[in-house]
């Protein structure tokens, strides 16, 4: 039998950037023993007592005499990620774009379905545990814990024993060193996520990153492995319209309403979008006679035409997208 702990870090906020990340590491418990081992050693070498990245990257506290020695910044980041390397077997990372998290939460009850940090923290442990079913061994243990004192810890917690019956551990940043290396992964996340999140092609090309980033990426998990993952406004529609989530009351604008009319009775699976002034909709009614439920559905209402097509594309398990006559 072989024990591991993932540790997961937090970087963002919900209310005060950009991205939300839930990130970190798993490796055997006898190799966090060596880590926090080697992790020290190299804090000792430098004369600093931890690493956290809202101290490190602006050279603030213990590193405001580091302001401007990039030698020694990066000497320092390179030995800690060399630890990391050599450590751990796994890494995941998973981010919440804010801007569409509150796009879809507007049209669909999402936030009290999973909260930012709920769904953060939940990717990452689905995808450990895929990652411990891979390996196909009934006796093998995996523990969780998180460091302590993020938004919407219960709501992690909820969503952890409902879909996998386990409960994450909590634990303060300073009680594990594992959580300093999780928060360097989360940081360099938050922070590629960001740059992404403001290019005008909403891509990046790879001298485009930051080179610790590139250097963590090589690790299991990283580049290739989709272990890292974004939730954006697509994927996050897709997610509520397939769990079921609940559509919030319409708002009605002067611009008018759109529907996306998705049917499944009879040939290959169709979304057509509608306006909701159609004789075909009815404001998501239908024709007089209805509609039955077991063959079909209405989604929204979407304020835009824009809106509508991009929800209707976020449909991943519809083979034809349509649009009504009345669209024009």
């Amino acid at each position: 039998m072989t024990m591991f702990i993932a540790y997961f870090d937090g970087s963002g906020s919900p209310h005060d950037t950009e991205a939300l990340v839930v990130a970190g590491f798993l490796a055997p418990a006898g190799q966090w023993i060596e880590f926090e081992r080697n992790w020290n050693d190299c804090l000792n070498d430098f004369e600093v007592s931890s690493l956290h990245m809202k101290h490190f990257a602006p050279s603030r506290g213990e590193f405001t005499n580091w302001k401007g020695d990039e030698g020694k910044r990066r000497h320092f980041l390179s030995r800690l990620i060399s630890i990391i390397k050599t450590r751990v077997w796994h890494s995941f990372a998973s981010a919440v774009v804010m801007k569409d998290y509150r796009n879809v939460d507007a049209r669909y009850c999402f936030h009290e379905f999973s909260r930012p940090y709920a769904l953060a923290g939940g990717t990452c442990i689905t995808k450990a545990e895929r990652w411990k079913k891979k390996r196909d061994n009934v006796r093998d243990e995996l523990l969780y814990v998180f460091e302590d004192g993020d938004l919407d810890k219960g709501n992690l917690m909820r969503a952890a024993k409902e879909q996998f019956d386990l409960t994450p551990s909590f634990l303060k940043k300073e009680q594990s060193v594992a959580f300093q290396a999780a928060d360097l992964l989360a940081y360099e996340h938050l922070k590629i996520n960001v740059k992404l999140h403001q290019s005008e092609s909403g891509r990046l090309f790879e001298d485009e990153l930051r080179k610790p980033l590139l250097e963590l990426s090589t690790i299991p998990g990283g580049r290739g492995d989709h272990d890292w993952g974004i939730h954006m406004e697509g994927n996050m529609l897709d997610s509520c319209i397939k769990d079921g989530i609940a559509l919030r009351s319409p708002i009605k604008t002067e611009m008018g309403e759109f529907y996306i009319y998705e049917n499944w009775q009879a040939g290959p699976r169709k979304a057509v979008i509608h306006k909701g002034s159609c004789g075909n909709c009815n404001d998501g009614r239908g024709k007089a006679g209805g509609y039955d439920p077991a063959h079909a559905k209405w989604h929204a209402p979407f304020d835009d035409l824009d809106a509508a097509r991009r929800a209707s594309n976020a449909l991943s398990h519809i083979i034809n997208h349509l649009e009504c006559r009345c669209i024009g």
